[in-house]
């Protein structure tokens, strides 16, 4: 977790002691109560309602989350603005807008440079046939393995692309497995996505090392870590 990450979360850990304490200190238990079923209906209907079309399984979790965050810091936010009034305002938007969903989703979409944009987002059609052309480059590449052949020795046909190529198809495996409609579906792009790893490990492992030392992203790019080593070691 980065430096920045850490002062945030207590940042806003302290903030939501200070005002679940000062929550309890003006309206006693029983508001307390109130506020915490307020802030997780408030929560979970809004949770519902923007991750509705996602899979059953992720949605559920993501929904259960958000919960419980409404339920721990609607009351902090009462007893925030019960104490700071209007001032409570500015705590807790520079909470939200220092978060690092929002700082995550800003350095994506807005300061972004071109070579870091993540690819468009396929749609159903086009992601189905671009896993069927991947897997079928894939095993042409390989060829058809022998049955006495050592799993360890197996070709994936990976090695056939150069570093740009597959860390393309790695970041381009993000957005299959957001539109993967099934488990099984899923299952084969977690397993595609697991074999891009490998084969940039096993080119880079320093370079790999020093991208997740980054913060590194599902859906980020690991490539100028990746080049950046190899050409050291060229």
């Amino acid at each position: 977790m980065g430096i920045g990450r850490l002062v945030w979360w207590w940042c806003l850990v302290a903030a939501a002691v200070l005002g679940t304490l000062a929550m309890l200190d003006r309206w006693g238990v029983a508001a307390l109560i109130v506020f915490v079923a307020f802030g997780a209906l408030l929560a979970a209907v809004v949770a519902a309602n923007i991750w509705s079309g996602e899979y059953v399984q992720r949605a559920g979790r993501k929904i259960v989350i958000t919960t419980l965050c409404g339920a721990l810091l609607g009351p902090a936010a009462a007893g925030l603005f019960s104490v700071f009034g209007t001032t409570a305002l500015l705590i807790i938007l520079s909470l939200a807008a220092t978060s690092p969903g929002v700082v995550r989703f800003a350095r994506t979409h807005w300061f972004a440079t071109d070579d870091e944009q993540p690819p468009a987002q396929p749609t159903e059609q086009s992601t189905e046939q671009s896993t069927e052309q991947s897997t079928g480059d894939v095993a042409q590449a390989s060829g058809r393995h022998s049955d006495d052949e050592p799993a360890g020795q197996r070709r994936t046909g990976l090695e056939q692309l150069d570093d740009q190529a597959l860390c393309l198809a790695w970041r381009r495996s993000y957005f299959q497995l957001e539109a993967a409609a099934t488990p099984a579906e899923r299952l084969r792009v977690v397993e595609q996505r697991q074999r891009y790893l490998d084969e940039l490990q096993r080119r880079s492992p320093h370079g790999v090392a020093a991208w997740l030392a980054a913060g590194a992203r599902a859906s980020g790019d690991p490539l100028p870590y990746v080049a950046d080593n190899r050409r050291r070691i060229d």
